[in-house]
């Protein structure tokens, strides 16, 4: 496990980022041919080099977790083959593997021969490789994977059908190839019959055909690959089939005689399977047969068997029918009559006759009938023995005489009424019993023109013989009968006996003394009579008799007439309560005495002094709310269907409580004290007009009920101002008036000077007029009437200016007045308290002697004064005089008050009032008072009109001179408009007045009814009027409506009409009146009949084919609910069924048709609308043929058509199909433009809208040129150089697949193979190739491929920027040129072997020092490799600042001038030395010098001299002992179309102090066009050839690099650099 970790960090060891590749990893290959694994290793791996150096290859590999390596078996080994090992190469790949690659050249392909197909599977290698300087190796695996095909095994054909297949299948027939190790299989089919062998290569696996019968067909397949081809075993197909070429063989042929023998027989002409069934049919009905066969023998034929015959032949895969043959057979009996009769059916009575008439045709197919015999028979049937109809005889012609009939039973009562000369074969029967009833049937025997034979008809009737007679018929005509129009009224019954008359009698019409007038019409005997009719005809009972004419009645029947006329007895009334009050609901009713129809509707008119209003057809009841104005007159007017009665005017007279009621006479507010005042109660409107009167002050009635509408008041006072309004009523109710306001004001008078002072002084004395209230009277206006008593109330305050006043005295006065004189009140005195008696009275005026009487008591401070027995002229003031001293005090003080007193000559009437609105079931006050001011004589007030239950919680109480009494109770509706009467009585019980209230009690709506006229069941298109009455309302209802719980905003009338109802206006219908008080509702469920509507036959949907179980059925919807149904079919009349359904167990063709129902309830019938049912079937016999030449070559047009043989729907589209892909073509014949397709599979279906049938797919195969020609490069991308690489030539189709290839490169071929392989790859290879690929039909060229060879930096150099010395501060740049693909991109600089931070291509040095002189190198890489450029040498000099600079701090020293002079010498002669030995002369150029060397000669004996005669290079040698010497040698090229490169040795020796290097440019004559510049520095463009020399002082000895190239095979000490520069 440490071992494991340990190997997993290592980097490397087993990489799964691989540089090694096996493209394609996948390969097919078939048996016994050869393949080659490619594998290819990468140059480098993460920017490092790779080295290989060994490879491993196994079949089926699989890791093994014990060596941590892959282990399978082994085909390859070069580490064993290296060493001369022998490797264990796995037996089954024994001498058929070979290593084909070059770990050199990073090739690991592998190549395995005679493959079988036990080779297929997974091929891995293993690649060791070292990369870079790292010490461990790698081990990189990649793996493909290999599919050897062999030819198809196991190759079988299989029916993919259910069997047994039968004709018209789509026969599917597939090729399966059991063990197959391609994917790419085609397939070759053969069919064979008797007669031919077609092939058809390249084809489908599937095989899809119609069966068809015949003839019988094999079917091979083969299946092929690269591999080869296997054949299949051989099926033939077993097609059944229907009967074909069924017919009928009849025996003899021609037409047959009665009595003789014919024989039917079914052939087929073929069929498979052979075991057939046999079904017989005549006139398209099933012969019922015990065992069906093949032949139908008739031994004695009779014109019964007369008919079209057919046969149908079936077995298990379908059924076939013969054309139908006709067989006729003539003889004494023919089905074909030349008999009519006048009714299939008679009726007659017990003891009646009947006549059966019998008529023979006068010609027969064109030709003359003569009638030779006949004979009647009762009940007759047909005797199979006689080959005749036989039954009870009657009557025969040519055997006895009339009337002796053969049965006992009609013996006598038979009698032939025909005659044969006239045709007429009729027969009577007379004395009907009910044994009678049966059918009776005559046979006719007659030749027919110059027909050898005679000819035999038979027709039969029914009579139907009943016990009693029938009842005659009665009808009218016309059915409707309307007054004044003429009618007819019918009377008939059936009868059949003509020889013997009956009589028809009509009675009921008696009095329009008509005469009837009697016809016998066919087979019924009628009687009619005309009369116009009245309405006193309707309901009249007319009847008819039918009787013998001894006059016996036989039978009797009866009908009422139906007369309609116009409404009778139209009538208009008011159905409230009179007098009708404004608000109050009015209701018309307008009622009819009689109408026939009843469903009558109303009209209205409404007329007053300004307009007549019209409205139509309302309801029989109008109703309106009451509204004050003129008089207004309503009439009706009735209608039915026909005709129209108005009724009587009624005039609406609508009572209402006074309107605008307003006070009149007051013109300004303010009234002056002691005036007199009055005003008058004004009315503008009212009805009734008898208006009582009734005053108030501040809401206190003064006035009550007086027929008087003035109020005055003589002498005005201060108190008598106030808020005054007038109430006046009627028997409609009462009505206010605005309030006036009355304001009182106090006279002033004028004074003197000096009475002014008096005055002023008196009113602050003491005593003599005192300031503060010492009596109080608590009424100030009484009122009274006479005879009655008043009593005036009077108190004495206690405390006068807060001092309490003991001693006083009183006195009354009438009329009193102030003496100016004796400053006091004087008048009539009534009472003077200040004498002895309380009860004494010094009367001053006679009037008021022993009326008059103090009922006061001073101690108790009361100073009250009665009044009794008033008179009128009692009306006036009465003042109080009151004199008294405060206690402790001299002063006598004087206090007086008045109050007024009314005296009315009669009494008044006791108010009623109720405190508020009077509701139901709300408990209620109701008040009635009255003033009155005399409690020693109390009066009585009581009111009634109620229960006396409910009257008996009256209170009365008297409090302030009002006398009240109060009745509370609950009211109910029915108290309104009661009325409530308040009785006042005097002391001793005698009534003195009374006054009555109108109960106004509010409420609800009472009793609604909604009523429906003519009822709730009506009949669609009837008038229907709906009333919605209220029994009693207060105050009046509006009406809302709802039907069906909706509410019907619009409908706010009591009355909705209906002109012609419909069925949507049943349902449930309310109505709902409403006042501010309650509602009340009704509701009605109408019900709208109608005869069935929407009567529709259902027909199954979709397509009804042939066969189907196919269900008619007659829906309709109908009130009451439809209970008949009957079914037609075309335009006959003989009903087909009677159900609500109309099945078809498996319709036919037969049933094709038009179809329709009536659907009927009690209300009518109704027809639905006629149907057609058309059984339809698909389209049969659909073929696709192929109208074209060949072989199809890809552009040909190919015409393809599908046809049918027949279709029901005619119409018909086409679907057209190719490779099972549906296409757009929608037409019978379909053209294409044959296209780059092998095989395409066409296919046609023809549609109806039944369904499809699709044709026999067909093959189109088309020969077309090579498509997606395409150049392949293997491995793809850029290409190493040296590499190898494959260009491969790929098609993605042809037809036909042999192919010729051409490759091209730049234009120029190269070779005819498909693929090109390069195995070592250099920069020549690059270029753009192309392939061409080519068949029979054409060739295609690929889209070119770019081959780009990748090649590491080479020519590496160095550029200066600058020609001139350089001198510090200046700036230089130094280019790193070189040769690469692509490009070089990364850039690394040296000084002195140290590495600068640069990476561009370029080195810029700013302001250079001299500090950076040295030795300048580059290394640049692309992902290729990298290269070193030479080393150029930098030398940079002090400027001449620098050394002033330095030479003046040098002078400044004077302590070391001498030394510093002597060294400076020093230093300057070793510097010249240094830079120019041989002339000991310095160039302040720069770091170049170049000079002519002497005494230095070419050096031919230098290790490099045969590359330099080689190539035209020049080498010198510098002969100084002191210095090292390097060679160098450089070679130009002799043309521009060469590269400019420089190759260079040098031989590097040891190390010295100085080092000296000597070089010899060769200047070549030749330049490029347009290159004006020198290709090197210090170079003169001279004529002839010249040599230069240059030096350059190497500071510093060059260390050699520790760099070890593990490649290099030289084991030379010394070191040899080959440098490439691109010039």
């Amino acid at each position: 496990m440490k071992h494991f970790l340990w190997l997993l960090l290592l980097a490397g060891y087993i990489y799964c980022d691989y540089p090694l590749r096996i493209s394609p990893d996948t390969l097919v290959a078939w048996k016994g041919s050869s393949i080659v694994i490619p594998c290819q290793i990468s140059e480098t791996h993460h920017s490092a080099k790779v080295r290989a150096t060994a490879v491993t290859w196994f079949f089926q590999p699989v890791w093994d977790n014990s060596s941590f390596d892959y282990n399978g078996s082994l085909l390859y080994d070069s580490s064993k083959r290296r060493k001369g090992n022998v490797m264990a190469v796995s037996p089954a790949f024994q001498d058929r593997v070979k290593f084909i690659g070059n770990l050199g050249n990073r090739d690991c392909s592998l190549m395995i021969t005679q493959l079988q197909t036990k080779d297929s599977g997974t091929y891995g290698a293993r690649v060791v490789a070292s990369v870079g300087n790292y010490n461990w190796r790698n081990k990189w695996f990649r793996n493909a994977m290999l599919n050897v095909i062999d030819s198809p095994r196991d190759v079988h054909l299989g029916i993919m059908n259910d069997l047994p297949i039968k004709e018209g299948d789509t026969v599917v027939l597939r090729c399966f190839s059991g063990r197959n190790y391609s994917r790419d299989n085609w397939y070759n089919w053969v069919k064979s019959d008797h007669h031919s062998v077609e092939h058809k290569y390249s084809a489908s696996e599937l095989l899809i055909f119609p069966a068809t019968s015949e003839p019988v067909t094999s079917y091979e397949c083969e299946v092929c690959n690269h591999a080869g081809c296997t054949l299949s075993q051989m099926v033939t197909l077993d097609v059944h089939f229907a009967p074909k070429g069924v017919k009928i063989k009849m025996m003899p042929a021609g037409k047959i005689q009665e009595g003789k023998s014919v024989q039917l027989k079914c052939e087929v002409g073929k069929a498979k399977p052979q075991n057939l069934t046999y079904t017989w049919y005549k006139d398209g009905e099933w012969l019922e047969m015990d065992s069906a066969t093949k032949e139908l023998s008739i031994p004695e034929v009779t014109l019964a068997h007369s008919g079209r015959y057919w046969c149908e032949a079936g077995n298990s895969a379908g059924t076939s029918r013969s054309s139908p043959v006709t067989l006729s057979v003539i003889g004494f009996l023919s089905d074909e009559s030349g008999l009519r009769k006048h009714a299939n059916s008679l009726v007659a009575w017990k003891g009646s006759c009947v006549l059966i008439p019998c008529e023979i045709s006068g010609t027969f197919n064109f030709a003359t009938v003569n009638a030779t015999a006949v004979a009647w028979y009762f009940e007759p049937f047909w005797d199979h023995k006689m080959q005749d109809y036989n039954g009870t005889l009657l009557y025969h012609s040519s055997k006895f005489t009339e009337g002796n009939a053969r049965s006992a039973a009609f013996q006598g009562r038979v009698t032939f009424s025909g005659d044969l000369g006239n045709r007429d074969c009729s027969l009577m029967i007379t004395q009907l019993q009910k044994s009678d009833s049966g059918r009776y049937g005559a046979r006719v025997v007659t030749s027919v023109g110059n027909y050898p034979w005679r000819l035999k008809w038979f027709l039969d009737a029914t009579v139907n013989v009943t016990e009693s007679p029938p009842e005659p018929r009665l009808e009218i005509v016309p059915v409707l009968v309307h007054q004044g129009n003429t009618a007819e009224v019918i009377c008939s019954v059936p009868y059949h006996c003509a020889d013997v008359l009956v009589l028809l009698t009509l009675s009921g019409l008696e009095k329009h003394h008509l005469s009837p007038q009697v016809t016998m019409l066919e087979n019924r005997i009628t009687k009619m009579v005309r009369f116009e009719p009245t309405w006193e005809d309707n309901g009249k009972t007319v009847g008819c008799s039918l009787s013998n004419l001894d006059g016996s009645e036989i039978s009797h029947s009866t009908m009422k007439l139906n007369v309609r006329f116009r409404p009778e007895d139209v009538q208009l009334t008011i159905m409230n309560d009179l007098p009708i009050k404004e608000g109050d609901a009015v209701m018309l009713n307008c009622s009819v005495g009689r109408s026939n129809p009843g469903n009558n509707w109303y009209n209205w008119v409404k007329s007053d002094s300004h307009t007549v209003e019209h409205n139509y057809s309302g309801s029989n009841v109008l109703a309106f709310p009451a509204t004050p104005g003129s008089e207004t007159s309503y009439t009706c007017e009735v209608c039915n269907s026909v005709g129209c009665t108005s009724s009587q005017t009624v005039t609406v007279d609508v009572h209402f409580a006074p309107k605008e009621v307003y006070i009149l006479g007051m013109t300004e507010k303010v009234v002056h004290e002691f005036s007199r005042f009055q005003v008058t109660c004004e009315v503008r409107a009212a009805n009734p007009r008898e208006l009582k009167y009734a005053w108030y002050k501040d809401e206190h009635q003064l006035l009550q009920d007086s027929a008087d509408n003035v109020l005055t008041i003589h002498v005005v006072k201060p108190e008598d101002s106030g808020t005054y309004h007038c109430e006046a009523s009627n028997s409609a109710g009462p009505s206010r008036s605005p309030a006036i306001l009355i304001d009182v004001r106090f006279e002033t008078w004028p004074l003197h000077e000096s009475t002014m002072r008096s005055f002023f002084f008196l009113l602050f004395l003491p005593g003599i007029l005192g300031n503060e209230k010492m009596l109080t009277i608590a009424l100030n206006n009484l009122a009274a009437w006479e005879g009655s008593c008043i009593l005036i109330p009077c108190m004495i305050g206690v405390t006068y200016n807060k001092v309490r006043v003991d001693n006083f005295f009183l006195i009354w006065y009438f009329d009193p007045v102030y003496n100016e004189t004796l400053k006091d009140y004087s008048g009539i005195m009534l009472y003077n308290g200040s004498t002895a008696s309380k009860k004494y009275l010094t009367p001053t005026m006679p009037h008021f002697l022993d009326r008059v009487s103090f009922v006061g008591n001073l101690k108790n401070r009361n100073c009250s004064l009665k009044i009794s027995h008033l008179q009128k002229n009692d009306s006036g003031k009465y003042g109080a005089r009151l004199y008294g001293s405060p206690i402790n005090r001299r002063e006598r003080e004087k206090w007086f008050l008045e109050a007024a007193v009314n005296i009315n000559v009669s009494p008044p009437k006791p108010k009623i009032e109720s405190i508020a609105e009077i509701r139901e079931q709300r408990s209620v006050r109701v008040t009635c008072w009255v003033f009155y001011h005399c409690p020693d004589e109390p009066i009585m007030l009581t009111l009634s009109g109620l229960e006396e239950s409910r009257m008996s919680s009256q209170k009365t109480t008297n409090k302030y001179g009002k006398v009240q009494t109060i009745l509370s109770f609950t009211p109910t509706w029915e108290d309104h408009r009661k009325t409530l009467t308040c009785t006042l009585k005097s002391h001793n019980g005698t009534e003195i007045s009374q006054s009555t209230m109108t109960l106004d009690v509010k409420y609800g709506p009472k009793r609604v009814k909604l009523s429906a006229t003519p009822g709730i069941t009506v009949q669609e298109g009837e008038k229907l009027s709906l009333a919605c009455t209220v029994n009693s309302s207060n105050p009046g209802v509006t009406y809302q409506w709802y039907w069906k719980d909706a509410w019907k905003y619009e409908w706010t009338s009591p009355i909705k009409e209906f002109d012609s109802v419909g069925e949507q206006d049943s349902g449930v219908y309310r109505c709902k009146a409403e006042n501010t008080f309650g509602f009340d509702s009704s509701e009605l469920t109408i019900n709208v009949q109608y005869p069935p509507k929407d009567v529709k036959i259902d027909v199954p949907p979709g397509i009804i084919k042939e066969g189907d179980y196919v269900v008619l059925r007659c829906s309709s919807r109908g009130n009451p609910a439809t209970n008949r149904h009957g079914w037609y079919k075309d335009s006959e009349s003989v009903i087909i069924g009677t159900d609500k359904e109309l099945h078809f167990e498996a319709i036919q063709a037969r049933d094709s048709s038009t179809y329709y129902c009536i659907a009927g309830n009690a209300i009518g019938n109704s027809k639905s609308s006629s149907v057609t049912l058309d059984v339809q079937y698909a389209p049969k016999n659909v073929q696709l043929t192929l109208n074209s030449r060949q072989p199809i070559t890809e552009g040909d047009t190919v015409p393809l058509n599908c046809s049918v043989g027949s279709s029901n729907p005619s119409r018909k589209w086409y679907i057209w199909y190719k490779s099972e892909k549906r296409i757009s073509s929608t037409q019978e014949l379909y053209t294409f433009t044959a296209s780059a397709e092998k095989v395409s599979i066409y296919q046609c279906e023809v549609c109806n809208d039944i369904s499809c049938t699709a044709s026999t797919p067909i093959s189109v195969t088309t020969l077309f040129g090579p498509k997606d020609v395409k150049a392949v490069q293997e491995p793809l991308g850029l290409i190493t150089e040296s590499s190898s690489v494959k260009l491969r030539c790929e098609v993605r189709e042809a037809n036909p697949q042999k192919l010729t290839y051409i490759w091209y490169k730049e234009g120029q071929q190269l070779q005819l193979d498909s693929t090109v392989a390069i195995l070592k790859v250099t920069p020549e290879h690059s270029g753009s190739y192309y392939c061409v690929a080519s068949n029979q039909v054409g060739s295609a060229k690929s889209s070119p491929v770019q081959l780009n060879v990748r090649y590491g930096p080479r020519n590496v150099h160095l550029l200066l920027s600058t020609q001139d010395a350089i001198i510090e501060g200046m700036s230089v740049s130094l280019r790193c040129d070189n040769d690469a693909y692509p490009p070089a991109d990364v850039y690394t600089w040296y000084w002195n072997e140290q590495r600068l931070q640069q990476t561009s291509r370029t080195l810029q040095l700013k302001k250079i020092q001299v500090d950076q002189s040295g030795s300048y190198h580059c290394k640049t890489s692309n992902g290729i490799s990298e290269q070193d450029s030479a080393a150029m040498d930098i030398t940079v000099s002090y400027s001449r600042a620098t050394v002033l600079k330095r030479a003046l701090i040098g002078l400044g020293s004077v302590l070391f001038a001498v030394f510093l002079l002597g060294l400076l010498s020093y230093v300057v002669q070793r510097w010249k030395k240094t830079l120019d030995p041989g002339t000991g002369r310095a160039r302040r150029s720069g770091s170049f010098f170049v000079k002519k060397a002497k005494g230095e000669k070419l050096c031919n004996g230098n290790n490099r001299l045969r590359e330099s005669g080689a190539d035209g290079s020049i080498g010198f040698l510098n002969e100084g002992a002191e210095t090292s010497i390097s060679y160098a040698a450089l070679r130009f090229p002799p043309s521009l179309s060469e590269e400019r490169t420089v190759y260079a040795s040098v031989k590097a020796p040891q190390p010295l102090d100085d080092a000296v290097i000597y070089s010899v440019v060769k200047k070549p004559e030749l330049h490029t066009k347009g290159d004006t510049k020198p290709d090197y520095e210090n170079v003169v463009n001279k004529s002839e050839e010249e040599l230069h020399y240059s030096s350059l002082v190497n500071l510093g000895p060059r260390p050699h690099p520790t760099y070890v190239d593990f490649e290099t095979d030289s084991e030379s000490e010394e070191s040899i650099q080959y440098a490439s520069l691109k010039h």
